[in-house]
């Protein structure tokens, strides 16, 4: 523990060099802080449809849920997808050492700051945790299709999109899927 809420800023900016989807070879990069950006963008959007069919979903936590969910990769980079669920002895040495990072990243925080990141870092069961995975899910679709658009038949050939659909269809959050649903409509 230690350091200041300003080593926890320096930190935080390390994300604008993070390159996501490092084995797929794409047309255009994305860094980690744009990802986070979009999953933020996009999780409002979730949340006020949400609420408009009546959902009760508190917005304030799902979006900080969305600023602060990749944090980690600041220090671990981003692991890619299909190594990151290679196994259940993978999955948990990667919680595990993403844990010990994140809590690296908030310790400049004070306490009781450092406590809410963490518990809106760490995984739930809560509608709110869901929408902030349909959400993330969601950005790497849009990349997913914009990817296929201009003609990567890579993406394409390893069924990305398909594949983030199904995973969004299964989290359940209605309004998720059905945006899902519209962008993968229009690549077909």
């Amino acid at each position: 523990m230690g350091g200041s809420v300003t080593d926890f800023i320096h930190d935080s900016r390390d994300l604008m060099h993070v390159r996501r989807f490092t084995t797929v070879r794409g047309f255009q990069d994305e860094s980690v802080a744009e990802h986070s950006y979009y999953t933020t963008l996009y999780a409002m959007v979730i949340c006020d449809l949400e609420a408009a069919d009546g959902r009760s979903v508190d917005v304030l936590e799902v979006l900080r849920r969305c600023l602060l969910h990749d944090l980690d990769e600041a220090r671990v980079s981003d692991i890619p997808r299909p190594i990151k669920h290679a196994n259940p002895e993978v999955q948990s040495t990667i919680s595990r050492i993403s844990a010990q990072v994140y809590e690296e990243l908030v310790s400049p925080l004070p306490p009781s700051v450092r406590g809410e990141y963490v518990r809106l870092w760490s995984k739930s069961s809560s509608y709110e945790a869901k929408v902030q995975k349909a959400a993330d899910l969601l950005e790497a679709l849009a990349w997913a299709i914009e990817e296929q658009t201009m003609g990567n038949m890579r993406v394409k050939a390893l069924k990305i999109a398909e594949n983030l659909l199904a995973e969004i269809r299964e989290i359940g959050v209605p309004s998720a899927t059905k945006i899902a649903e519209q962008l993968v409509s229009e690549i077909r």
